[in-house]
């Protein structure tokens, strides 16, 4: 975590009477209640993610966390991508083993 993100961690907890511990407590609780609630997400059949999948997520005390579709689709392609490349070098891994 760079320090400006640190900072303004450390901005809200002093505007909400917490400390810097507290402060950074909070951040890594609600970060891991994003992480989760994005995990559960099902993937389709080819790995990849339907974006009207996921649902906004609520935070309590601050308000709601909606999904960028466009950063899905990013993601979705990032997936293809990757599978493509394991493919490929599956298929190069077969050939050179037959000589």
């Amino acid at each position: 975590m760079n320090k400006r993100q640190q900072s303004k961690i450390e901005s809200v907890g002093r505007d909400c009477n917490m400390t810097k511990q507290e402060s950074m407590k909070a951040y890594f609780k609600i970060c891991e209640h994003l992480k989760n609630s994005i995990a559960s997400t099902p993937k389709q059949e080819d790995g990849t993610y339907n974006p009207e999948d996921f649902k906004t997520i609520h935070i309590y005390g601050l308000g709601k966390f909606v999904l960028n579709k466009l950063k899905i689709r990013h993601i979705n392609n990032a997936l293809l991508m990757s599978k493509k490349r394991q493919q490929k070098n599956g298929n190069k891994d077969s050939t050179h083993s037959k000589t």
